[in-house]
């Protein structure tokens, strides 16, 4: 998701639509806290598995997307602004 914020600007209010419209078909509720994943806790698990070169290899990516840490910030920086127009009810 990383490398296409990098490469793709994207419509905020429809983003937020399609986000929205994916969790209520999948019957998930939408996180309106910050998702755990997109925290430092997160990054900082010296016990979790990390997403190496190989798993960049077996996804196909040939686009450098940094480490763990600097992923999560750029995660957290496209997707908290998408979650607030949804809790918002802006679309």
């Amino acid at each position: 998701m990383v490398v296409m914020f990098r490469l793709f600007d994207f419509d905020s209010e429809l983003l937020a639509k399609a986000l929205k419209n994916t969790f209520k078909a999948r019957k998930f509720e939408l996180p309106f806290d910050v998702p755990i994943c997109l925290t430092s806790e997160f990054y900082e698990d010296q016990g979790k598995p990390v997403f190496g070169t190989d798993s960049r290899k077996r996804a196909g990516l040939t686009i450098p997307v940094g480490n763990l840490n600097e992923v999560v910030i750029e995660l957290r920086k496209n997707l908290l602004p998408i979650l607030a127009l949804i809790a918002e009810n802006k679309t």
